[in-house]
């Protein structure tokens, strides 16, 4: 009985607050340089500690949209809030934070704890009016400029002007933009949807639920349903054709958005690796940047793709390396990591020597 009560009684607390999922998180992935935002964004300190104290947390979801990682996963209650409204609303949608006192269609503690993606998946049938009480005034003021990258980050992907696109804000007092479907209309569109259940929104693929990329797939399914299929940005790296497929940058992302595979050998004892790069996976945290040792991999930038699930690839053709079987340059030598892993530098090769800089803070490649 005892057991049942301490998990009953688990289970409805971690319903009120996000949950941290410490393999994912930055400072768990490398030791080269510590993230701060959540900690930072916090008005109630329930990331003060080594571990988050979430006696202090009063579910508002900021930190969930704030995770350049995406590892901290929303509350259950905020989850299922959220999903009711994805499948409940169309068309035009106001959101509204708790100080604002005029109607809207969704209330939430405050604005910065909407993810982009689900901006993004509003403003795809409509337009999405934000309203903001006195932010200046709030207890949350820190998170003000998390929103404004929020609302940046969706404009962004939508291709859409601050001015006269399909995410607008406003302020107490302000006027707000008219509606863009009658009543007949909203009428006959939420007849319509009220056939449809939240289970035919979420995503086929399944095996990462329940993590912080939900409403990324959640938007991602939304997208798969357009038609016709038109392009959106999507904010990802660029890898250069210098890459030498080391595979540091597959092995530390968090999301899995890099993979590296590799194909045969082929009679004259060359190997082709594909450094494949999965789109929609990708949160533009930037450690891939970082922390790549040749510095072929560029910052993310805003990309148009109209399939996000689709893999770029990168072919990269070499010589298995002896060490580890990673790309080298030539037959029977080793890959520039094993070079910098075992002290061998080259004077006149800079990946060597960024390679040896590293070599303490992550694990020898698996052999």
């Amino acid at each position: 009985m005892a057991l049942w009560t301490d998990y009953l009684t688990k289970h409805l607390i971690d319903e009120n607050h996000p949950t941290l999922h410490q393999p994912g998180c930055l400072n768990t992935v490398q030791t080269r340089r510590t993230c701060t935002i959540c900690k930072d964004l916090c008005p109630h300190g329930v990331f003060d500690r080594a571990e988050p104290n979430w006696e202090y947390c009063d579910n508002c979801g900021a930190c969930v949209a704030a995770c350049p990682q995406s590892c901290i996963v929303p509350s259950t209650l905020f989850t299922t809030a959220a999903l009711e409204h994805c499948d409940r609303l169309r068309g035009d949608v106001v959101i509204g934070c708790q100080a604002h006192t005029d109607p809207c269609d969704w209330r939430v503690p405050c604005l910065a704890a909407i993810a982009w993606e689900l901006l993004a998946f509003f403003a795809l049938d409509g337009t999405v009016t934000l309203l903001r009480g006195a932010c200046d005034d709030c207890p949350r003021h820190a998170l003000w400029q998390q929103w404004q990258q929020t609302l940046d980050t969706a404009r962004r992907f939508l291709d859409d002007p601050p001015d006269e696109g399909r995410i607008v804000c406003c302020t107490e007092g302000q006027a707000l933009p008219a509606r863009g479907l009658s009543r007949r209309e909203a009428i006959g569109l939420l007849v319509s949807r009220s056939r449809s259940t939240i289970a035919g929104l979420l995503p086929e693929d399944r095996k990462l639920a329940p993590d912080g990329t939900l409403f990324r797939r959640l938007l991602l399914s939304r997208l798969r349903r357009l038609e016709p299929a038109r392009p959106f940005r999507w904010t990802i790296p660029a890898i250069g054709e210098d890459c030498t497929a080391c595979g540091l940058c597959s092995r530390l992302c968090p999301t899995d958005a890099l993979q590296q595979v590799e194909d045969e050998v082929d009679e004259t004892g060359r190997k082709t690796w594909y450094l494949a790069l999965v789109p929609w996976r990708c949160t533009a945290c930037g450690l891939c940047t970082e922390t790549c040792p040749g510095q072929t991999i560029l910052p993310p930038t805003a990309v148009p793709l109209t399939d996000p699930r689709r893999p770029l690839l990168l072919p990269i053709t070499g010589y298995p390396c002896t060490r580890c079987g990673a790309p080298a340059p030539d037959r029977d030598q080793l890959c520039s990591r094993c070079r910098g892993e075992l002290g061998i530098r080259d004077k006149t090769n800079k990946t060597d020597k960024a390679a040896a800089q590293i070599g303490d803070d992550h694990p020898p490649a698996d052999r």
